[in-house]
């Protein structure tokens, strides 16, 4: 029997994000937020996602980057990440 967290990943893969057979699947998400994430994981496997890459984020890190970094870096992002996520989509 389904918890009703694993039933709203399900709706979430299914109705919301409307994941196709074959296709990746990015989730970008909070490292507080793991173990619904590994439940989003398991249901776009379940869908059919060819991948699925998880990018953590980890808010007081983020607030480093932004308190002290020079505000034309805070745009930057390197070209693997590009080259990434347009391999996975």
């Amino acid at each position: 029997m389904q918890t009703e967290q694993e039933r709203y990943a399900d709706l979430l893969i299914k109705i919301g994000v409307n994941l196709q057979p074959g296709q990746g699947f990015v989730i970008t998400a909070d490292l507080a937020h793991a173990p619904f994430v590994r439940l989003l994981a398991a249901s776009a496997y379940k869908a059919g996602a060819k991948f699925v890459r998880h990018v953590w984020s980890d808010d007081p890190s983020t607030c480093v980057r932004l308190m002290h970094s020079p505000p034309e870096y805070l745009d930057y992002l390197p070209e693997f990440e590009i080259v990434t996520q347009r391999e996975i989509l």
